[in-house]
């Protein structure tokens, strides 16, 4: 059989394969180079090395072996002294070893199997013994995963002691991506056909008053004087907890003052009494958006204003936190 005959018999089968082909199948050529030392007429010959071609088609099974048939176009063999030359060609079927495995981004793997040797006479010599047989064939290769539908080999082939070949092999896998798009076509359609689920949005509610009104105890402030004897943080922790708690919160500060001095000087004077804690909620890291000051001067007194004690009760800061919406979460 002429290699002009032979390689497109061979493409149209791997080319039939590939359209009928099921998951793990795959395909591929190789080209590399084959060395033929022939025994004619009983003869052995030394060795030529030639250019070689191969198409080969597989199956995986399992992650570990595959079974693989092959043919290998190793050239043609110069008879020394005449114009005379044998064609060989080679006909295999081979189980595949893999180590880790076929799916692993490298592997090496080792071959086995039976071939046949089919050799050609080209040229006028007519009594030229040749080799036409079938033998036990081995082989060697390494594996590379390029993607999940191409890889790339390289390979040794020993058809016998007398045949050998190496290639540089690249195959396409079938079925695989085919059964990964199904997969994926699977999962669009079951979100299209999945009803839409309506998110209601949190709703807000109202949040009643969790914070009895502070007094800021007596001595907190000196007649006529705005400045804080003592930090009051013992009376404000809480506030400052829920406030830091509920964003949502805000803080009203009101300042007093006790009766001596004029109603608008004292009317001032609390309403600094009122800025000088609020800035210590702001040092405590709730925003001066959320709180609001007043100062109501002499008016709601406490405490008599007659004696010095209960003027100190009158000059005071009393903070609230009124009711506010939160959203519950």
């Amino acid at each position: 059989m002429k290699k002009h005959v032979v390689f497109p018999l061979l493409s149209s089968a791997l080319i039939s394969s590939m359209a009928v082909a099921s998951v793990d199948f795959y395909s591929g050529v190789g080209v590399g180079m084959s060395t033929l030392s022939p025994e004619i007429n009983q003869q052995e010959q030394d060795a030529q090395r030639n250019i070689a071609g191969t198409l080969f088609l597989g199956k995986d099974i399992g992650s570990y072996t595959a079974i693989e048939g092959s043919y290998s176009y190793l050239n043609s063999y110069d008879i020394s002294g005449s114009d005379d030359s044998v064609e060989y060609q080679n006909f295999g079927l081979s189980g595949l070893l893999y180590w880790p495995s076929s799916s692993s981004k490298w592997s090496v793997y080792g071959k086995a199997g039976l071939n046949y040797l089919d050799a050609n006479l080209q040229g006028n010599a007519g009594n030229l013994d040749v080799e036409h047989q079938v033998s036990f064939a081995s082989g060697l290769g390494l594996r590379w995963n390029l993607n999940s539908n191409w890889f790339a080999r390289v390979e040794y082939n020993l058809y016998d002691s007398d045949y050998s070949a190496a290639f540089i092999q690249v195959a396409r896998t079938w079925g695989k991506g085919l059964e990964q798009a199904q997969v994926v076509e699977t999962q669009i359609e079951s979100v299209i056909e999945e009803p839409a689920v309506q998110t209601q949005p949190p709703q807000p509610i109202t949040k009643y008053e969790l914070f009895d009104k502070v007094t800021l105890r007596a001595g907190t402030f000196d007649s006529d004087s705005i400045e804080l004897n003592v930090l009051p943080d013992q009376e404000l922790s809480q506030l400052v907890i829920i406030l830091n708690t509920y964003p949502e919160a805000k803080a009203e500060v009101v300042g007093y003052a006790d009766s001596l001095g004029s109603e608008s000087y004292n009317r001032t004077l609390s309403m600094q009494r009122a800025a000088g804690v609020a800035h210590f909620l702001e040092s405590e890291g709730i925003d001066s958006s959320r709180i609001s000051i007043a100062g109501h001067g002499e008016t709601q007194p406490i405490a008599s204003n007659s004696t010095a004690e209960g003027r100190a009760k009158n000059r005071r800061v009393e903070l609230t936190i009124p009711q506010f919406e939160y959203v519950l979460k």
